[in-house]
């Protein structure tokens, strides 16, 4: 197992994030008539996806480099 599976889920998030964060870029300018970045509430939303994605693969390939430090002891 190369990539471990939360990692997987957590790329897979990433993809959700861009998704998200292009819905909420159109929300902001139709409905705010600004851009994402000034609109906090959509922006902390679509952000929040990122944090989330990027800590699965953190604890992802944490989880692999501690089952390699255990197999070598």
């Amino acid at each position: 197992e190369i990539i471990p599976k939360i990692a997987i889920v957590g790329f897979r998030i990433t993809l959700l994030f861009v998704f998200i964060t292009i819905i909420c870029a159109i929300i902001a300018k139709l409905s705010f008539g600004g851009e994402l970045t000034d609109v906090d509430p959509l922006h902390g939303l679509a952000e929040s996806f990122l944090t989330l994605s990027d800590t699965l693969v953190v604890i992802g390939f944490l989880r692999v480099l501690r089952n390699k430090e255990i197999k070598n002891s």
